[in-house]
């Protein structure tokens, strides 16, 4: 982990204060800017996620999981982008949400930053690839959101809409938060795939970096080298 940029990012969102809850960051990241699925900024870095938000700009779900995922690493919590895809004839349409390590759980969580959900069942916290089973196996699934959510969303609505991107998930992992990135970077640290199959794993075999690696659950789901 990078600890000045880090100390940077802590440093340009003063209203978390010094130790700020987990709810504390995923609210924060979720209200920081309105969605718009087709603005792609310059850089992927979070620091210039954040000077765009603050000046009023819209952006991706790409955008809402860099915020939060960084924010949550550099106060401590590992983090992870995933991109989850839907795959179906010739169509690999995509949403990108996070999960990052719940202590207490002990096992990685899902939360969706752009529409400020988080799956679970019997008030356990979800992974991604734990709701990509319970929506399988018909289970009843809570979606819980985080306070105060902006007005007007329905948990049935984003468990049907969300459904579709469980096929394959791509992710680069922990990471440390650096600087200014490009799009075609962060792109290609994409580095590690879980598909719902193998028939599906074999579809999307050429799409995505050419080193993408196809790996078990149990390599998806290894704890982070170091947790607070």
């Amino acid at each position: 982990m990078n600890q000045v940029l880090d100390q940077r990012l802590r440093d340009m969102t003063p209203e978390l204060g010094a130790e700020p809850t987990i709810e504390d960051i995923l609210k924060f990241a979720h209200y920081a800017f309105e969605h718009d699925g087709l603005n792609t900024p310059e850089s992927l870095d979070p620091f210039t996620v954040l000077e765009r938000a603050r000046n009023g700009e819209k952006m991706r779900c790409v955008e809402y999981a860099i915020m939060a995922s960084s924010l949550l690493t550099a106060y401590g919590v590992p983090a992870r982008r995933i991109a989850g895809f839907e795959a179906k004839k010739d169509e690999f349409n995509g949403h990108v949400f996070i999960e990052y390590w719940n202590n207490d759980a002990e096992k990685w969580v899902m939360h969706d930053p752009q529409w400020g959900m988080t799956p679970y069942i019997d008030d356990v916290p979800l992974s991604a690839h734990e709701l990509r089973h319970a929506f399988e196996a018909e289970k009843q699934i809570d979606f819980q959101s985080i306070p105060s959510l902006r007005s007007g969303v329905d948990t049935r609505e984003y468990a049907d809409w969300v459904r579709p991107y469980m096929d394959v998930f791509d992710t680069p992992g922990v990471v440390a938060i650096t600087d200014h990135k490009s799009l075609q970077q962060h792109t290609n640290e994409h580095r590690f795939r879980l598909s719902r199959s193998i028939v599906v794993s074999a579809k999307v075999a050429d799409i995505g970096p050419s080193h993408l690696q196809e790996v078990s659950v149990e390599q998806f789901y290894a704890p982070p080298l170091q947790t607070t």
